[in-house]
């Protein structure tokens, strides 16, 4: 009987260990710098805690879908505030779907029920993250910003908020900031 229980307990370590690893745990964060956008995006303004942005982007995925027969593959977060520095429920962020191009006819439409602006082509500091799972969102949260924030100090940047893109169809996360030299 012990036997037993300790095969299954190797066995959901292991299992456990595989999902974190095929989540993006191992995977090395690369930051690099080119041209991002143009984007238009949907999107409503949230205030409160990040954990909860991606049932405001699948509201408005959903909502779009099936009142306007627009379908996108890409949804976005841009977090304003950093979490470590203010109360979750007073964070600011923009979050929605990025519009895809055969749908830019209907911004009339949907700009009657939620906000729609356009983000310029710009030069980004860019990082991707694999987009596995739910938890790869946690896990590129905690690889990605720290060598996002040691990448912008050491090129002597501000600080921007940053956007993160989930594209579906890639699996991958983006984190894009904008290049601003400080003054």
């Amino acid at each position: 009987m012990k036997k037993v229980l300790l095969f299954i307990l190797v066995g959901l370590v292991l299992l456990f260990g595989f999902f974190l690893v095929y989540s993006g745990l191992f995977t090395k964060v690369v930051i690099s710098e080119k041209m991002t956008g143009p984007y238009q995006l949907v999107y409503e303004r949230y205030t409160g805690d990040y954990k909860e942005t991606g049932k405001v982007m699948d509201k408005i995925y959903y909502a779009l879908k099936k009142d306007m027969k627009v379908e996108t593959f890409k949804g976005f977060g841009i977090y304003y505030d950093d979490p470590r520095e203010k109360k979750k429920e007073e964070l600011k962020s923009d979050v929605g779907i990025i519009l895809e191009k055969k749908d830019y006819k209907k911004i009339p439409l949907i700009k009657k029920k939620y906000s729609v602006k356009k983000i310029s082509k710009v030069k980004s500091i860019v990082a991707e993250f694999p987009f596995r799972t739910e938890f790869s969102v946690f896990i590129g949260i905690m690889k990605v910003y720290p060598v996002l924030q040691s990448y912008i100090l050491q090129n002597k940047y501000r600080n921007t908020p940053v956007m993160e893109i989930y594209d579906v169809p890639q699996k991958k996360i983006i984190y894009v900031a904008p290049v601003l030299k400080k003054k």
